[in-house]
Formats: C-alpha cells, sequence, structure tokens
C-alpha cells in the first residue's frame, strides 16, 4: 500500500520531478488527506534531500504517526488496500494492475475514504474487471509492465506485515542505508537497488519463514539460528557493493542482485527469468538455520543425514566435484567453487524448490545439475531428501512463496 501511496521508485512517472517539499505535500495529502504543517514539511524534506529517508519510509513514518481521527482514515485506507490486494487473486488480475493507469485508478479509490469509510461496502470486483477489459496485454507487454508497476500486492503486504523500510544504524551496515527487519533478520540495500526489490526480497523470507502466515514463525529453532549465526541478506546493484559492509560482517551476508531479484516471475514463471530470492534466501535459511539448529540432520558435513542422501543422489560421496558424475546420479552440480558443504546447500534448494512447484517448467534449464524438478520426482526417485523436506517437524514451507506475505497483524 506505501508503494500505492506514491513512494515508490517507479511512481516517478506519477510525481514526475517534484521537488522534494511538493513530494511531501503529495505524500501527506495522499495519507491524510491534507498538507504537513511547516515543521513537518521541512523536516521531511529535508530528508529527502540528504538522501536519509526515502518516500516509501517516509510514508510509513507518517502511518505510525497518525493520531485521532487521522489514524482512523489510515487504518480505513489500509483496510481498503488489503481488500483490494484481495481481490488480485488471479495472474490475470494481477497483470492488469500494472502501468500509471492502474495506479490512477486505485488512488482516486483511495482518495476517497476517510475515517467513516467501511471497505465491505466497496465494489473492487468491478473495478479489478474494468482494468482487466481495458488492459489486454500480450505476454511479452504483461512482462515489461509487471516488473516496473506499483505494485499492491508487494507493497501493501509489506506495510500490513510491518515489513517496512527503514533507516538504521546497524554496525557494519551503515554504508548500506536501508533495511528490513524480518523476525529479527536484516535483509539491506545498497545504493541504487529499487524499493520495490528489497520489499519483495523481505516478503519471500518472511513467507518462507511463516509460510502459513499468521504472524508467528513456523520454526523458532530456525529462526533463533539465523539470528544468533548473525546472518543477513544483502542487495546489490553492481558488483563489489556490498564490499562496504565492514567489521567482519560480509562473510555472514547473502548476495542477492537487483537485476536477478525478479518479482513479475510469479505472473510470468518465464524459464530463463527466474526469481533469484527463491534461491539465495533459502540458501541463507538453511545454511545458517537448519544446518544449525538440525547439525545431525542437515549439517553441512559428510554423515548427516541430509548429506547421506545427497551422496546417493549424486552417485557417491565425492569431497571433491569428480571429473565425471556416474551415470546413476540425478544431483550433478559441476561449479568448482562450490564444496561439499556448498553442495549440501544446493541439494536443498533444489529438492524443496521442486517439491514447491518452482521448477516444474525448467527441466531444460536445470536438468544438468537436477533431474527431479517436480514433488512427484523428487518423492519418487529421492524418497531419503523428500522424507526429510516434508518431515511436519521440521516445519519446512508448503507453499512456494511469491512475495506477497498476507499477515495483516
Amino acid at each position: 500500500m506505501l508503494q500505492s501511496f506514491g513512494a515508490s521508485e517507479e511512481a516517478v512517472t506519477l510525481f514526475g520531478n517534484k521537488t522534494n517539499e511538493d513530494t511531501v505535500k503529495t505524500l501527506f495529502q495522499q495519507i491524510l488527506g491534507r498538507t504537513p504543517d511547516t515543521g513537518g514539511l521541512l523536516f521531511y524534506a529535508g530528508k529527502l534531500e540528504d538522501g536519509s529517508m526515502t518516500g516509501i519510509t517516509i510514508a510509513q513514518n507518517v502511518f505510525d504517526g497518525a493520531t485521532g481521527s487521522d489514524a482512523t482514515m489510515v487504518a480505513n485506507k489500509l483496510a481498503v488496500a488489503k481488500a483490494f490486494n484481495t481481490s488480485l487473486n488471479t495472474a490475470e488480475k494481477k497483470a492488469a494492475y500494472a502501468g500509471a493507469d492502474a495506479v490512477v485508478t486505485l488512488r482516486e479509490m483511495l482518495a476517497t475514504v476517510d475515517s467513516s469509510s467501511d471497505a465491505a461496502s466497496m465494489n473492487f470486483d468491478e473495478t479489478i474487471q474494468n482494468l482487466v477489459d481495458d488492459n489486454k496485454k500480450s505476454d511479452t507487454a504483461i512482462n515489461a509492465t509487471v516488473s516496473n508497476s506499483e505494485s499492491v500486492v508487494i507493497s501493501e503486504a509489506a506495510a500490513s506485515a510491518h515489513l517496512a523500510v527503514t533507516t538504521h544504524s546497524d554496525s557494519g551496515y551503515e554504508l548500506l542505508t536501508r533495511k528490513v527487519d524480518v523476525f529479527g533478520i536484516g535483509i539491506y540495500a545498497a545504493e541504487g537497488v529499487a524499493e520495490n526489490k528489497l520489499i519483495h526480497a523481505a516478503n519471500v523470507m518472511a513467507e518462507y519463514l511463516d509460510n502459513d502466515e499468521n504472524g508467528v514463525v513456523d520454526n523458532q529453532l530456525v529462526v533463533d539460528a539465523i539470528i544468533a549465526s548473525k546472518a543477513t541478506v544483502g542487495l546489490w546493484k553492481n558488483e563489489g557493493d556490498l564490499d562496504v559492509i565492514t567489521e567482519g560482517q560480509r562473510r555472514y551476508t547473502m548476495d542477492l542482485g537487483d537485476t536477478e531479484t525478479r518479482p513479475e516471475w510469479h505472473v510470468n514463471n518465464l524459464p530463463k527469468a527466474f526469481d533469484a530470492s527463491l534461491e539465495e534466501i533459502l540458501h541463507s535459511i538453511t545454511q545458517n538455520g537448519y544446518a544449525l539448529a538440525y547439525p545431525e540432520i542437515f549439517g553441512e558435513k559428510t554423515g548427516t543425514s541430509v548429506a547421506d542422501a545427497m551422496d546417493v543422489a549424486r552417485g557417491g560421496q565425492f569431497i571433491e566435484i569428480p571429473e565425471q558424475y556416474p551415470e546413476s546420479a540425478w544431483y550433478s552440480y559441476t561449479d568448482p567453487s562450490c564444496n561439499y558443504m556448498c553442495m549440501i546447500t544446493e541439494y536443498m534448494y533444489w529438492g524443496l524448490t521442486s517439491i514447491l512447484g518452482a521448477q516444474a517448467s525448467r527441466l531444460d534449464i536445470i536438468g544438468k545439475e537436477w533431474q527431479y524438478n517436480t514433488a512427484e520426482l523428487v518423492q519418487t526417485g529421492d524418497p531419503a531428501l523428500y522424507s526429510l523436506l516434508t518431515d511436519d517437524q521440521y516445519k519446512f514451507p508448503t507453499h512456494l512463496p511469491d512475495g506477497t506475505y498476507a499477515f495483516e497483524g
């Protein structure tokens, strides 16, 4: 929802070349229906000027600081946006909510919401169907617009789950000025990373850890292990962006590139344009969470349950990558930079995302490395891994994250 109020990078098409003061005025008008007082105007305009805050962090502050009738109106706007978000329940509807015209439609709807409004009385289905009818697009057009549009599906989820982009003073990460806290785990972004990519990554992390989206992590042992290991995720725009991380924190940070973070994949499912956040964030969770919480089961060393399963999948226990894998192998990772521990991380990623359906259309791309790309193939071909990843005591996700964490707490 924050982005639907104009606080995203993509909103430049609607905000144009506004001054910092005009941007702040627009945000206040859209959120509270009024202009800010002089002190607030100068304060927030100054924050935009020195780069210490962005439009989305200002919007979050305005939300959090609302009182009285302002607070009631904000709550009603959130309720309307959540109901609108729920109504975007098909790929066609999500794709139709793309581009400036669609954003204006929601803005106009939200502009009518005040302290007496009731979300239940608003007709979202008709509004969305009009968008669908007016915005029939080819697959190519959909692919282009979904990634560049303001998406209430992503941004409103961030607001309702308190996955807000904030500034911070975390030791070692001072030069990565934006952060989202996900159950105590930091997701940081370098300069130039699109705000919607940061929000998407945070939502994916939240969905992996709270897969039933009830506001409570599914496996507290795993989250505690991640936090204790100091593990974080860092989004970068250019090679070397994360080198500014200091005080030894760099080695705890899982890399995730801006261009490889693709929220649009969850609409278009293009096999070659995969959303890498599904991979890199899961790597951090298994490597720094499950491996430490259950060292004899998921530990990244020889002799653990998952390592024994992997040795079968690779056709033998290969501490070093063999010149050629046995014909019996269905997992044949060949990256020379990946040691035995890394092989286990990748093995768990391939197994779980195949079970969750992420790899179903990608066999032609991944087949040389991983052959069992569906839940059925993992269950029948690699029963040891399937049993581990579907054992309820470990609380692995049972549905694939799509970047729309929906807890409404």
